[in-house]
C-alpha cells in the first residue's frame, strides 16, 4: 500500500498528533517505547518537526518544549488539532516522488519516460520502481500507465468517467479543502458569486467538494475530453435534473454549451455530487426524485426498487416518508455507482466501505448478521459484484437503522427533594431524545438504576449513585453516564 508519505514523515507526523492532541508532556525514552523508535531517533524528530512547522508558518499555533529529557507541544492559538496535522500532512505528501509523479501525469503528456524523469531528477529505471508502486492505484480506476504508441492526451490508458473520478479522490484524498490544488485554480467559476450560489446552506468543506468536481469537469471539458452514457444511466441522471439541476448554477456548462451538447457532462456532474457530497437534495427534493425513480422501468430501476421492497419485506420493517424516501435513494445512487462508474476504491483513498462500521457488540446476533443472510438471498438472484457487497449491505443497514432504535430504561430514586427526581428527568428530556427515554418505578426492567440510596443488588444492571444533588460535576458525571449507556444500547445490535 503507498502511504505517499516516508516513514520518517509519517513518525513526525504520528508525533505531533500524539503530544499535541493530549497536551501530553511525556519524557523522551517514554515516547521512544510508544513509537518503537530509539530516543535519539524521537529527538532528531522532536527537532525537525519544530523547524517543519516554523517553516510552514505553524509557530503561533504550536508550542513546542523540550526541557531535562521530557518533550511537549502544546496548542497555543485558536486552530484545531486535525487542521494543524492535516496541513503537516498535505505538505509532507506534496513532496514525495509518488504525488509528484501522479500530479504531473495527470495534468501533461511527456514525449517519453525519459523526459518525465528528467523533471523529476529521477532515472529512468528508478521512475519505472515509482511507477510499479503506483500502478495498484490507477488499476482500480481501469487505468495503467503508457509511454509507447499511446494516441492518448495524457500517459494513461483511461475511460473519461473514470478518470475524473479518479483525479477527485486523489486530489481530495490529500487536500481536504484545505487549499485549491494549482490544476484547479480559477477553472470553477460559476454564474453568480461564490457567495450567492451557496449562501449559508453549505458547510465549506462541501462547498470545497463542489468547487473541486467543477475544476475537473471544467478542465477535461476544455480540452475536448466528453463524458459519454448508456441510455439507462441517461434515464435516471434525467430524473434527479428535472428535480435539482446541481450544474445549472456553473456558467462554463452554458459556455461551451453553444458547441458542444452538455446534457451527458450536465448529468454526470450531477451524479459526481451526489455519490460524494451528502444531502444536496433536501427532504422534499428526495422524495420528488424518488416518485419519479419508481416510474421507471429499466433494470437498474428495477434492482433498487426490489432491494428496497425485499428488505422491507424481510426484516417487517415500516419507514417513515422520510427514510423510505432515503432507502430508494441512496440505492438507486448504488446501483448506478456499482454499473457506471465500477470501481472498487483503493485504500489508499481511505474510502469507508464497511457494513458494520457502527455496529457494536456480538456481531452473530446483531443486525449486519441478519443483513448479511438476507443480503445472500438477494443476490443470489441479483449477482452484484462482490467488491460490492459490504458498500450494498451498508446502504441496507442504514436504511434499516430506524427501526433498531431501542429505548434505554431508567429508574430512578431521588429521595432528598420531592422536585429533585421530576426535574431531573425533565432536563434529561431536555438534553436527550425524550422518545428513547423510558422512566419506571420497577428495578428489574431497567437497564439502569439513578439513585441517591442504596436499592439493592442487581448485577445485570448499570447503577449511578448521585450522592448530591447540588454537585454540578455529579450532574455532569451523570449526563455522561447516560449518553454513554445510549450510545452502547443505541450501537450494539442486541
Amino acid at each position: 500500500m503507498v502511504t505517499f508519505l516516508s516513514k520518517t514523515e509519517a513518525a513526525k507526523v504520528q508525533l505531533l498528533r500524539y503530544l499535541a492532541s493530549n497536551e501530553l508532556s511525556a519524557p523522551v525514552t517514554e515516547l521512544a517505547e510508544h513509537f518503537g523508535l530509539s530516543s535519539r531517533t524521537i529527538t532528531r524528530h522532536f527537532d525537525d518537526l519544530k523547524k517543519d512547522c516554523l517553516s510552514l508558518s505553524l509557530g503561533d499555533d504550536l508550542d513546542f518544549d523540550k526541557k531535562a529529557g521530557v518533550f511537549s507541544i502544546h496548542l497555543t492559538g485558536s486552530t484545531p488539532m486535525n487542521f494543524l496535522v492535516d496541513y503537516l500532512r498535505l505538505n509532507y505528501i506534496r513532496n514525495s516522488v509518488e504525488f509528484d509523479i501522479l500530479n504531473r501525469l495527470l495534468n501533461r503528456k511527456y514525449d517519453n519516460i525519459q523526459e518525465l524523469a528528467d523533471e523529476l531528477y529521477l532515472s529512468p529505471p528508478n521512475l519505472y520502481r515509482y511507477l510499479y508502486t503506483l500502478e495498484p492505484i490507477i488499476e482500480k480506476f481501469d487505468m495503467s500507465f503508457s509511454f509507447i504508441d499511446n494516441p492518448s492526451d495524457l500517459n494513461l490508458i483511461y475511460k473519461e468517467r473514470r478518470l475524473r473520478l479518479f483525479t477527485y479522490y486523489f486530489y481530495w484524498n490529500f487536500y481536504k479543502g484545505l487549499e485549491v490544488p494549482k490544476p484547479l485554480k480559477g477553472v470553477a467559476t460559476t454564474s453568480k458569486s461564490e457567495s450567492q450560489f451557496f449562501g449559508d446552506e453549505l458547510l465549506p468543506t462541501k462547498q470545497a467538494q463542489i468547487l473541486y468536481m467543477a475544476g475537473i469537469s471544467r478542465t477535461r471539458i476544455e480540452q475536448g475530453k466528453f463524458i459519454t452514457m448508456n441510455e439507462e444511466i441517461s434515464l435516471i441522471a434525467e430524473t434527479f435534473i428535472r428535480v435539482n439541476d446541481l450544474s445549472q448554477e456553473f456558467s462554463f456548462f452554458d459556455e461551451i454549451a453553444l458547441q458542444q451538447d452538455m446534457t451527458n457532462e450536465r448529468y454526470y456532474f450531477n451524479f459526481m455530487m451526489r455519490l460524494k457530497i451528502p444531502d444536496l437534495d433536501n427532504e422534499e427534493q428526495k422524495h420528488e426524485i424518488v416518485k419519479e425513480l419508481l416510474k421507471l422501468k429499466t433494470p437498474l430501476a428495477v434492482e433498487s426498487r426490489e432491494l428496497v421492497e425485499k428488505s422491507l419485506a424481510h426484516f417487517g420493517a415500516v419507514l417513515s416518508k422520510k427514510n423510505l424516501d432515503q432507502f430508494y435513494y441512496h440505492s438507486t445512487i448504488f446501483f448506478v455507482y456499482a454499473n457506471y462508474f465500477n470501481i472498487d476504491l483503493p485504500e489508499e483513498f481511505g474510502v469507508l466501505r464497511k457494513a458494520n462500521v457502527y455496529d457494536i457488540g456480538h456481531e452473530n446476533t446483531g443486525l449486519v448478521k441478519r443483513v448479511s443472510d438476507f443480503y445472500q438471498e438477494f443476490n443470489a438472484d441479483h449477482h452484484v459484484p462482490k467488491e460490492y457487497d459490504e458498500m450494498l449491505k451498508g446502504v441496507i443497514s442504514f436504511s434499516l437503522h430506524e427501526k433498531e432504535q431501542k429505548e434505554l430504561t431508567i429508574a430512578m430514586q431521588l429521595s432528598k427533594n420531592i422536585m429533585a427526581e421530576p426535574l431531573v428527568k425533565e432536563k434529561l428530556g431536555n438534553i436527550f431524545n425524550p422518545n428513547v427515554l423510558k422512566f419506571t418505578q420497577n428495578a428489574s426492567e431497567a437497564d439502569i438504576i439513578v439513585s441517591d440510596s442504596y436499592e439493592g443488588t442487581f448485577p445485570s444492571k448499570s447503577y449511578f449513585y448521585m450522592s448530591d444533588l447540588e454537585d454540578g460535576a455529579q450532574l455532569k458525571q451523570l449526563f455522561h453516564f447516560i449518553e454513554n449507556a445510549l450510545f452502547v444500547k443505541e450501537f450494539s445490535p442486541h
